[in-house]
């Protein structure tokens, strides 16, 4: 019998054809054709943000001397926003905001990076406090025996402020305002408001004071004027001469001069930009005979100077000549270094882009005299060079007399006085003064006499120059100066005695 076979072959199955519509949410419809969709969900993706660092805020001061509000740029971003007190945030490109149009009193600033790129969204805020110091000028009145008079003009007629008198050995600001404000806890009438003329009493004869007032927000800048009061033989028409103690017109100061090529002693370099250092360097050797005529024995320096100087009057210029670079440089500086010294910060500090020590010298930290910090505020009492412009350019011609003689005469009792002329190009030490009572007892600067470093004619080598001094109103004492040009002083860094210290 035969069989019949059934031949089965595979169905032919065409490839199957889909079309995936989208519908978005803005109602418009996208149409895809595919093939062979096995599965279909809808997944949200998220995209990856990032936030951009929050600002780094400091403040500083800009050329004016108003308060900076300064922060490095942020890696992403693309520009900046601010807002100060709350208000709305304002944009900028810059990195710094100034803010000395704010009012005084407390403020708060807030500053945020701003993106602009995909994947990146604005940083935090960074928000800090700042204080806007109260502007006050101080005008002196009469002094008398045991009671002194001042006027005191605030920038803010409706802001309270403070304003006293203190031992002039009240050396920071922050000692200055807390002594105060405990004063006045139990003083009311230390509290004022707008235009106050005060007389303070209860003062002893012959004595140096200091009249200070600040704002009553303030937290940071007080305002203060250096006096004395009168003697029983200081009346007006009298003439009279202010030197630190031991230091006459015959002896007693350090005048340290530049000597130039510094290769032909065995260093490297010339000291031709070192006036900064000769003038603190002077003031350095005459802390440090003060000390043995007050104690009778050499202060125990924490690191041994050279026993003599190779080229200068004292051996403190030649380890400062080999610490420091060789330009334009800070007196604070000199002093911070060798009285207490800057184990760990030489690297961070720099000058006219470079770096202000050279680090190849064996003691380029300092710390020669081992102070503490609270000792060393005790003999500089001021930790950066005061500013004529800040101290006398709201006063009048007669007031500027008045501040910055009484101011000088009361920093010359304690110690010698750097000074800066011509805007800071130049440096010189002041040792005296010669001055006349006039008829409110006020003495009045009339001649200064000061030691210059400059290799020029006219400059008294181991010895005292002299000039005298001119006023305008709103500048700072004017002398003539070595070179005979009529210049400005325009900024003073006190140094304080160990004999004076009390």
């Amino acid at each position: 019998m035969r069989h019949l076979t059934s031949l089965i072959l595979p169905a032919l199955v065409a490839a199957q054809t889909f079309v995936l519509v989208i519908n978005t949410k803005e109602g418009q419809t996208i149409e895809v054709e595919t093939q062979n969709i096995d599965k279909m969900e809808v997944v949200e993706r998220v995209p990856v943000v990032n936030a951009l660092p929050a600002p780094n805020v400091s403040f500083t001061t800009n050329s004016s001397g108003g308060l900076l509000a300064v922060w490095g740029e942020v890696e992403g971003a693309s520009w900046y926003a601010y807002s100060i007190d709350g208000a709305e945030y304002i944009s900028t490109y810059n990195t710094f905001v100034n803010l000395q149009a704010q009012k005084a009193g407390k403020h708060t600033l807030a500053v945020m990076a701003c993106a602009d790129a995909e994947g990146l969204t604005d940083s935090a805020p960074t928000t800090v406090e700042f204080v806007i110091s109260l502007n006050i000028a101080i005008a002196q009145g009469t002094i008398g025996m045991d009671s002194a008079q001042f006027t005191f003009t605030p920038g803010v007629s409706t802001t309270p402020y403070f304003a006293a008198v203190l031992p002039s050995t009240v050396s920071t600001d922050a000692d200055r305002i807390s002594q105060v404000r405990a004063l006045a806890a139990s003083d009311a009438s230390l509290r004022h408001t707008g235009t106050a003329t005060v007389t303070f009493s209860g003062l002893k004869a012959g004595e140096s004071y200091q009249v200070v007032a600040f704002g009553d927000q303030e937290d940071t800048k007080v305002h203060t004027l250096r006096f004395s009061t009168v003697s029983e033989a200081y009346k007006p028409g009298d003439t009279g001469f202010v030197f630190p103690p031991a230091v006459s017109l015959e002896g007693g100061y350090v005048d340290v001069d530049k000597v130039g090529d510094l290769s032909r002693y065995g260093y490297s370099g010339t000291d031709d930009e070192l006036c900064w250092a000769c003038s603190t360097t002077g003031m350095i050797q005459w802390w440090l005979n003060d000390y043995k005529t007050a104690t009778g024995k050499d202060y125990p320096l924490r690191i041994a100077l050279p026993s003599s100087s190779k080229c200068y009057s004292t051996a403190v210029m030649d380890v400062v000549a080999q610490a420091f670079y060789h330009d334009a440089g800070r007196p604070d500086y000199v002093f911070e270094w060798f009285f207490k010294g800057m184990p760990n910060s030489i690297g961070s500090y720099t000058l006219n882009g470079h770096a202000a020590f050279n680090t190849d010298y064996a003691n380029v930290g300092g710390n020669f005299a081992g102070m503490t910090a609270d000792e060393y505020k005790k003999y500089v009492p001021y930790a950066k060079e005061q500013n004529s412009y800040f101290l006398y350019s709201s006063l009048t011609e007669e007031n500027v007399k008045i501040k910055a003689s009484s101011d000088i005469i009361g920093w010359l009792k304690d110690g010698p006085l750097y000074i800066a002329i011509q805007g800071g190009n130049h440096a010189l030490t002041c040792w005296g003064v010669k001055y006349t009572v006039d008829v409110k007892g006020n003495p009045i600067i009339t001649k200064i006499y000061y030691a210059e470093n400059d290799m020029i004619s006219g400059n008294v080598k181991n010895g005292l120059n002299s000039s005298s001094i001119t006023w305008k109103q709103g500048d700072g004492p004017h002398m003539t100066s070595t070179g005979g040009s009529n210049v400005e002083i325009t900024g003073f860094l006190p140094m304080r005695g160990y004999s004076r210290v009390k």
